[in-house]
């Protein structure tokens, strides 16, 4: 058997992508998620999921160090105590964090971390620190877990973008200046277990429209809600008017704002304390409905009833009912989360469409989306496959520079030929709308060139065939694996040929006058 010489080239791939860039983490040891990252990857990365234990010193790196952060998923993340210097406190001495807290200065130091927009938190999260995401201007929303008890002061200071918050069900507390110029939050649902709102909490919130006050509210500290100047509605649903000062509604014009409170307590609240400074007191109307506010990311909608809903939307829902949503991403976006009273309900969507549990207290449905990511497998015969992620929509192009002694024999996108479409050695895809295949093949030009340059033979491939066309009757074509094995000899009839064979598997075919090597 003649010996087969094993040819090497060189498969260059030079591209241009748009967004996204993806990577999950398992961090076993906390404090270590730096050195799981290439630096690289710190300056690439905007799309990343952490699972494991992590410590104030990995949110250091979170902030610091992944500059191009936006979307981030810590769900499944346990947050463990630190002591030391290592951590997100600007203090030069060391500092004590708790475990299930997250830390204070998580994402800010005298600025945000402007690139973060969405964060899902850990769901055994306790305690969001002080100042955690002060200054964040492009988060968009949150969703508080339902195990956290405790908002610290300034956690979301000047969150700009943030146009809704989902508080959990055990929240007690909110501290001072915890959503101060959270300008864009147009609804808020503070649940039954809040019983004290700090100074300032939510301080020009100007867009804020809506209010609803759950039954455990005692206190609302001064300038708590000053400069809210377009709310129009206030539901408190205590047994008795919660302790105001002068100050806590400052800049609510009280003559157009409408205050709702539990059947029989309206004489109550026209003879409280700054609670009789609204003139529009009045019961509500059905005392055994809950409020589900509507928070609804951009780039979707969510409608009921095929009533197109708005984000901010408000729908009052008799006890025990339930209710059905269609959820409906934008062309080229998908549904990132569905939380349903602070719980990620997404794998309950059913085409779409999203039933609540019946309602019995009032709470949130929060909807975000995000890119649909394309995964482009781009096969060459030398370097085997790589797997590419792109955005929907996006349109990379590749240059393919073989080796000295090669040349390029095919490109397949997604089955079809497109060799023709090389412009000054680049191929651009067309834009990428789902999950697709690149194929390059090479021939070699070692017997002899010009033989090369007049041969009409043209191989492809498809599904688990390499199909071989323009090998003259009589001619005879030996296929061999990347060891020089030879697997079969054919003999051509002029016809079209079609060779089975296994995936992701390298071969070598050889003519009289040309060596191909193939990858499927």
């Amino acid at each position: 058997m003649k010996k087969i010489l094993t040819f090497v080239f060189l498969a260059v791939f030079s591209f241009t992508l748009v967004g996204q860039i993806s990577k999950s983490v398992n961090v076993v040891t906390a404090g270590s998620l730096s050195s799981l990252l290439t630096s690289t990857e710190k300056t690439t990365i905007t799309d990343l999921t952490i699972t494991g234990t992590i410590d104030a010193r990995d949110f250091k790196c979170l902030r610091d160090e992944i500059t191009n952060l936006a979307y981030l998923d810590l769900t499944s993340v346990y947050v463990t105590a630190y002591v030391g210097l290592g951590g997100t406190s600007e203090q030069t001495t060391s500092v004590s964090y708790p475990a299930d807290e997250l830390p204070q200065n998580s994402f800010s130091t005298t600025a945000g971390k402007t690139s973060l927009q969405t964060v899902f938190l850990p769901n055994t999260l306790i305690t969001i620190g002080v100042r955690a995401f002060s200054n964040c201007s492009g988060l968009t929303g949150i969703n508080i877990p339902n195990s956290v008890t405790t908002i610290n002061s300034n956690a979301f200071y000047k969150c700009s973008s943030m146009t809704y918050v989902a508080i959990g069900s055990s929240v007690t507390t909110i501290g001072n200046s915890a959503f101060f110029e959270c300008s864009k939050i147009t609804s808020l649902s503070i649940p039954n277990s809040v019983t004290s709102i700090g100074t300032q909490a939510f301080y020009s919130c100007t867009k804020l429209t809506d209010i609803y006050f759950g039954f455990g509210l005692n206190l609302i500290s001064d300038n708590a809600f000053l400069y809210c100047t377009l709310l129009q509605n206030i539901s408190v649903s205590s047994s008795a008017p919660p302790t105001i000062t002068s100050s806590t509604f400052s800049g609510v014009n009280k003559t157009t704002c409408n205050l709702k409170v539990n059947s029989g307590l309206v004489s109550l609240y026209q003879s409280t304390a700054y609670w009789n400074s609204f003139t529009n007191i009045s019961q509500i109307v059905d005392p055994n409905a809950f409020s589900v506010i509507l928070q609804i990311g951009s780039n979707g909608s969510v409608s009921y009833n095929s009533a197109i809903l708005t984000n901010g939307s408000v729908l009052m829902i008799p006890a025990n009912e339930t209710r059905t949503f269609t959820i409906t991403p934008k062309a080229g976006y998908e549904v990132a989360s569905v939380f349903y009273n602070n719980q990620d309900v997404k794998d309950q969507l059913v085409n779409n469409t999203y039933t609540t549990a019946p309602v019995n207290n009032n709470t949130t449905l929060s909807v975000t989306f995000k890119k649909i990511v394309i995964e482009l497998m781009i096969k060459s015969a030398e370097n085997g496959s790589i797997t590419q992620y792109c955005e929907y929509g996006a349109a990379p192009s590749y240059s393919f520079s073989p080796a000295n002694g090669w040349i390029i024999n095919s490109i397949l996108f997604n089955g079809s030929d497109v060799t023709g479409q090389i412009v000054n050695g680049v191929y651009t895809l067309p834009l990428l709308v789902s999950n697709s295949e690149l194929v390059v093949t090479f021939s070699s030009t070692a017997t002899p060139s010009q033989s090369v340059i007049s041969s009409k033979v043209k191989v492809s491939t498809s599904d688990s065939r390499i199909v071989v066309e323009g090998l003259e009757q009589g001619g005879v074509l030996d296929l061999y694996d990347v060891n020089g094995q030879r697997l079969t000899s054919i003999k051509s009839d002029g016809e079209l040929i079609n060779i089975p064979v296994s995936k992701n598997t390298i071969y070598l075919l050889k003519t009289k006058e040309q060596t191909f090597k193939v990858i499927l």
